[in-house]
């Protein structure tokens, strides 16, 4: 029995070592994450979440989501029941992920897409002007070539003049 008694010793422990893990790994997570009552209203967000919503950051607690996001598909969630995952916002710097809670509550995960789309946005303007290059060495290739064919043309017309020119004087010739 004595072996039980260690086990039932060490779960308190191995519990709080848990709890602890997991609060280290939700401060520190570069995602939002606010929990919603069934309300909208916030109870708790992290620190990633606190830096999204500068402005209020320290009156986050108790606000409506609402007054701070535009687009929640929370009231989705909760009638469904089915979490709805990287929605990307109207202003496109957010994928939102709502997640229902068995007790009624929303888990609402924020994550900071800015950078993703200026990289995006940086990407889609070198594309544009690398086809821009390529459309304009096409036409650049297309004038030499045209340029190149009229040379070609005009002294081949010339070669063709002098060699006309030139058998017609061998053949006007008297022969001797």
């Amino acid at each position: 029995f004595q072996g039980k008694a260690g086990l039932f010793m060490c779960l308190p422990y191995m519990r709080e070592k848990a709890e602890s893990m997991s609060n280290l790994i939700l401060e520190h997570t570069p995602n939002g994450i606010v929990l919603l009552n069934d309300k909208g209203c916030i109870l708790e967000a992290n620190a990633a979440a606190k830096a999204l919503f500068l402005d209020m950051a320290d009156e986050l607690k108790g606000a409506h989501i609402e007054s701070l996001l535009n687009e929640v598909p929370y009231k989705q969630v909760q009638q469904s029941g089915r979490p709805l995952l990287e929605q990307t916002t109207a202003t496109e710097d957010q994928e939102q992920s709502v997640v229902p809670l068995p007790n009624g509550d929303c888990l609402l995960l924020l994550k900071d897409i800015t950078e993703e789309e200026r990289k995006r946005h940086e990407l889609e303007l070198l594309r544009g002007e690398t086809v821009e290059t390529a459309q304009r060495v096409i036409e650049k290739q297309m004038r030499v070539a045209q340029e190149i064919a009229s040379l070609l043309g005009e002294t081949t017309g010339e070669t063709k003049m002098a060699l006309t020119k030139l058998k017609q004087s061998i053949l006007r010739e008297p022969r001797q």
